[in-house]
């Protein structure tokens, strides 16, 4: 069982530790209390993802694909897509591994 700091979980869903806070406080989020401190499990963390992860209906239309990829000519980067590489990527990077 992987355990979060509430610094580490606001690091790696990129919000600010207030604003973790208040999710907590709401019952988005839910914390395992140890010791007086909270901590928030990596599958948790998942679950809040995937529960608020919104995709955007794919059409056809050129003017949808010039705001996904920049216009026509351009150089425009390709969006990254967020997967499990991604995520596992960033807790990496936050937890030092």
């Amino acid at each position: 069982l992987k355990l979060y700091s509430i610094s580490q979980a606001a690091k790696l869903l990129g919000i600010s530790r207030v604003t973790l806070h208040s999710l907590v406080e709401q019952g988005r989020i839910g914390v395992i209390q140890i010791n007086e401190r909270s901590r928030i499990s990596h599958s948790e963390l998942e679950r809040f993802l995937c529960e608020n992860t919104m995709l955007k209906e794919v059409t056809n239309s050129e003017d949808d694909l010039d705001d996904v990829m920049g216009p026509r000519g351009g150089k425009g980067d390709k969006p990254e897509i967020i997967n499990d590489d991604f995520f596992n990527r960033i807790l990496k990077e936050v937890t030092n591994g």
